[in-house]
C-alpha cells in the first residue's frame, strides 16, 4: 500500500473520529442546557394553589396516628363510657376520660402530642399558615406543579436517550483507538 493511500486513510479516519468528537461535544450542550431547564423547573417556587396542596397533604400526614391512638384507647376497654363514670365526672366537676389531644389517657395530665393537635386543628393551622404566606406575595404565570412533573418526566427522557447515545458514541471512538 502507497504512502499516500495510507495518509489518505489516516486523514479519513481522523476526520470520521472529529466528527464523532463534533456530535459528542453537541451531545454534552444539549445535555447541559436539558439538565439547566431541570434545574429551573425544580428550583423555582410553586404557586399559593399547588403549595396549599402541600401544606394539606403535610398535616394530614402529621396527623395520620391521632385515630389509631384514639382507636387503641378505645380497646383498651376505656370505650364507650359509662353514664356512671360521665355522670360522677360532670357532678364532681372533673375532667372526662377522653384524650382530646392525643388519644392516650392522662387523668392527671392534659397534655397535646403533635398529631393529636394537626388532627383536631390542621384545618384552620392550614387556613391560618396560608393566609400569613398571602403577607409574602407570590409571582404569577409559575409553571402548575403537574405540568412540572410532566416536564421533568419528559427531560429526564430525553436526558436517558442523548446520554445513551453520546456514551455510545464516545466507546465507539475510544475502542478505534483514536482517542482515549
Amino acid at each position: 500500500m502507497s504512502t499516500t493511500k495510507v495518509k489518505g486513510l489516516l486523514s479519513q479516519l481522523r476526520d470520521a473520529a472529529n466528527a464523532i468528537k463534533a456530535q459528542i461535544h453537541e451531545a454534552d450542550a444539549q445535555i447541559a442546557s436539558l439538565e439547566e431547564q431541570r434545574r429551573a423547573l425544580t428550583d423555582a417556587p410553586v404557586s399559593k394553589a399547588d403549595l396549599a396542596e402541600y401544606v394539606h397533604a403535610d398535616i394530614q400526614r402529621r396527623a395520620s396516628n391521632y385515630e389509631w391512638s384514639l382507636a387503641k384507647w378505645a380497646k383498651g376497654g376505656n370505650f364507650p363510657v359509662s353514664f356512671l363514670e360521665l355522670e360522677r365526672n360532670h357532678t364532681a366537676k372533673k375532667q372526662q376520660p377522653f384524650p382530646y389531644w392525643d388519644g392516650i389517657p392522662h387523668h392527671d395530665v392534659d397534655s397535646m402530642t403533635p398529631q393529636g393537635m394537626y388532627w383536631l386543628l390542621g384545618e384552620l393551622l392550614a387556613e391560618r399558615f396560608l393566609i400569613a404566606l398571602d403577607k409574602l406575595g407570590y409571582e404569577e404565570g409559575l409553571v402548575p406543579v403537574a405540568d412540572r412533573r410532566l416536564q421533568i418526566a419528559e427531560i429526564d427522557a430525553k436526558l436517558k436517550e442523548i446520554s445513551a447515545k453520546r456514551d455510545g458514541l464516545a466507546e465507539d471512538l475510544i475502542s478505534s483507538g483514536m482517542y482515549e
